[in-house]
């Protein structure tokens, strides 16, 4: 037998196993999408609030955290350039 039939025939013995994999794959890509919608098109979606990510030194590391010392020691980085 060739890899063809093999594959056809371990899905068709498994069909269940199968199923669920891909009703479970459908579902999560379904709500990744979902959950862009709204950052790749932000004026059509205007009710759901975007993924926004924050990266800011001051909100995320504790203050005698070095990363957060040297956001402190240089202003340029401050303003978000």
């Amino acid at each position: 037998m060739n890899l063809k039939c093999d594959t056809v025939d371990s899905s068709n013995k498994h069909y269940k196993i199968v199923t669920v994999v891909v009703a479970r794959l459908t579902i999560a890509i379904a709500i990744a999408i979902l959950a862009a919608i709204p950052s790749v098109w932000p004026n059509v979606f205007s009710s759901l609030k975007p993924i926004r990510i924050d990266t800011d030194p001051e909100i995320i590391l504790p203050v005698d955290e070095s990363g957060q010392q040297a956001h402190a020691r240089f202003p340029e980085w401050n303003n978000g350039d």
